[in-house]
């Protein structure tokens, strides 16, 4: 797998099963299609209770069975770190098949969306945000050259422990095993995807 995500033969018969339609194709185009190299796994997470103590507990995704024990590690790692970084009710995503990204491959995690969105920026700095409710994490002042509080969508007057933080817990153990964030940004640095790791190093 190349920086782009172009997939030999030999990748593609190790993530989608050699000379199917998929490894052809390069993504899988629904769950029955991906389901023979799909694997659920049970990760070790870290939620807030109503009186906003930290417990543990345990959350649940679908990845390819490639990555599944990396999976286990990465999230592992993280509820192990001193961070003690939370989940907002379960909120990880793994496998999809709406398009033919990372996720179709079962290779792409989100984490905690509405607290770490999606956005972009224009030609004279606005912030659009595309899903999700925006992205403050504390302690985070600056990030790309621009103000926190321009990333903060309709987080604008409270930081969010949600909220991934760079060079924290969670991007270090993706970062450990090779994954990449698109917190780093695209597009020149004018998106970013907060939510989105990939097995890429991009994270695209």
């Amino acid at each position: 797998i190349d920086a782009w995500g172009n997939l030999d033969g030999e990748a593609r018969a190790y993530l989608f099963g050699a000379g199917t339609a998929a490894a052809q194709r390069g993504y899988f185009i629904s769950a029955a299609e991906a389901e023979p190299y799909m694997q659920s796994v049970t990760i070790p997470i870290w939620a807030i209770d109503s009186n906003g103590q930290k417990y543990s507990t345990t959350g649940y995704l679908t990845v390819n069975k490639m990555v599944a024990e990396e999976v286990k590690l990465i999230f592992t790692q993280i509820f192990n770190d001193p961070e003690r970084y939370p989940i907002y009710g379960y909120s990880i995503g793994g496998a999809r098949f709406s398009d033919s990204m990372r996720h179709a491959w079962g290779c792409a995690i989100d984490i905690n969306p509405y607290f770490n969105c999606e956005c972009r920026f224009d030609s004279v700095g606005n912030q659009r945000v595309t899903c999700g409710y925006g992205w403050r994490p504390a302690g985070v002042t600056e990030w790309k050259g621009r103000e926190i509080w321009r990333y903060a969508g309709s987080m604008s007057e409270n930081d969010s422990q949600y909220s991934i933080t760079p060079g924290g817990s969670v991007v270090r153990a993706f970062a450990d095993y090779g994954w990449g964030w698109l917190g780093n940004g695209f597009s020149n640095a004018t998106r970013f995807d907060f939510m989105h790791f990939s097995v890429l190093a991009s994270g695209g």
